[in-house]
């Protein structure tokens, strides 16, 4: 089993991305039993760093201990729509989850 979800996992790593239409990060669950899956998490170099992937990582890991719980995110609500609160000199982008979070690394 473990020989094919690294067959399927290289399979995906090279999978070409679409820069135009997206999208730029894609996720496949693999169920390998009643209780064991793996997450195969692909994300084009242009949208992460070490840093955002660290962020990535912190907030899927506190879903899924909550959402294991039977519990609510806890996690902060991202209000900020990206498309619309983009800065107009490329420098980045406004407010929201966005800039707090992704942008800098930060939590929550």
């Amino acid at each position: 089993m473990r020989a094919e979800v690294e067959v399927l996992a290289r399979e995906e790593a090279v999978r070409p991305f679409d820069l135009e239409h997206g999208p730029l990060l894609r996720a496949k669950v693999l169920r390998l039993g009643a209780e064991e899956h793996v997450l195969l998490v692909t994300m084009h170099h242009i949208i992460s760093d070490v840093g955002r992937w660290g962020v990535l990582m912190r907030e899927a890991s506190t879903l899924y201990n909550a959402y294991a719980a039977s519990q609510p995110s806890p996690l902060q609500e991202c209000r900020s729509n990206m498309p619309t609160t983009a800065n107009g000199n490329g420098s980045g982008y406004k407010g929201g989850c966005w800039k707090s979070n992704w942008n800098t690394g930060g939590d929550n």
